[in-house]
């Protein structure tokens, strides 16, 4: 049985001009309705309305209606993942086999049950740890030197509809030795490079190029912002087993010439979601690396 609730939601969110979704003010009339509607749904799922967040996986437990213009039906089994909960608490849902995100307002939360909560994720490192208990960086996303919306003008898409998917790649495993970026760039790279190599070019790049600007900043200023080290003393440890990121990436663009694309797998849809793309005027070749979470990089072939 469909909500009543959804039927007084259908004309609140529209396409913008981009195709994006956008949400209609609220009627105080459907507001009303709303809060009629919901009393009438099944009460043994009203506890899951509370808990619905970013990342979590949700299942349908009564057919409804999405929210938008689309007027998806949504049946009951679906399984789905959230993507966002915006300023008025109501949810953007990728669900099973549909191609565009759904909106869910949350008065019809009742109609959902958390399957899988997000896990515990670090906004900093994507680490499986709180944020604030951080141990490799102090300061947020936004600011440290592995920052993706920063460093080399990479975009970070996220869950962007906009964000390009990739279905026919190919994975190749690369060893959890703490150089898995390194490796994964040199496999992409296919120049007799070897992990350690690149240690020490990328290295002695960072060593020799202090005021490369790297948006709009000196990267001797993103070294410094995070760590508060030097160029040399940074590049000296990642000439040894420190971890790469966002600047070894940005690094590597200018040192070898190349474009580097980072992508993520797509949870419940079939492929891979590109989410940073650190690009080089005129590059001779792009080279891709899959972020696996856990500070872990695989290569990827598109």
């Amino acid at each position: 049985m469909l909500s009543r609730v959804s039927a007084y939601f259908r004309v609140l969110r529209t396409p913008n001009q981009d195709g994006s979704v956008a949400k209609r003010p609220r009627d105080v009339s459907y507001e009303k309705e709303a809060e009629r509607g919901a009393a009438t749904a099944d009460p043994a799922n009203s506890s899951s309305s509370s808990k619905v967040a970013k990342g979590d996986v949700v299942e349908v437990s009564q057919t409804f209606t999405s929210d938008d213009e689309y007027h998806a039906v949504l049946s009951m089994g679906l399984l789905g993942t959230v993507a966002e909960i915006d300023q008025d608490g109501d949810a953007r849902v990728l669900f099973d086999g549909h191609q565009r995100y759904t909106w869910v307002c949350q008065d019809l939360f009742v109609n959902l049950k958390v399957k899988e909560k997000a896990p515990v994720c670090c906004d900093r490192c994507d680490g499986p740890h709180e944020t604030v208990k951080c141990l490799h960086f102090s300061k947020p996303r936004g600011e440290h030197a592995d920052a993706w919306a920063n460093l080399g003008k990479a975009v970070r898409t996220d869950d962007s509809e906009n964000a390009p998917v990739v279905r026919n790649a190919k994975v190749f495993q690369q060893p959890a030795d703490g150089s898995c970026l390194f490796h994964s760039l040199s496999f992409g790279l296919s120049d007799q490079s070897t992990a350690q190599s690149l240690r020490s070019d990328i290295a002695r790049f960072i060593t020799n190029n202090p005021d490369m600007l790297i948006a709009d900043s000196a990267l001797k200023e993103w070294i410094k912002r995070d760590t508060g080290a030097t160029p040399s003393s940074y590049a000296a440890r990642t000439a040894g087993n420190q971890w790469g990121g966002g600047i070894e990436m940005a690094a590597l663009t200018r040192l070898k010439q190349v474009n580097v694309h980072v992508y993520e797998k797509c949870r419940h849809v079939e492929g891979y979601r590109r989410i940073s793309a650190f690009d080089y005027p005129g590059a001779s070749k792009t080279v891709g690396v899959l972020y696996q979470g856990r500070m872990h990089y695989d290569a990827i072939v598109i």
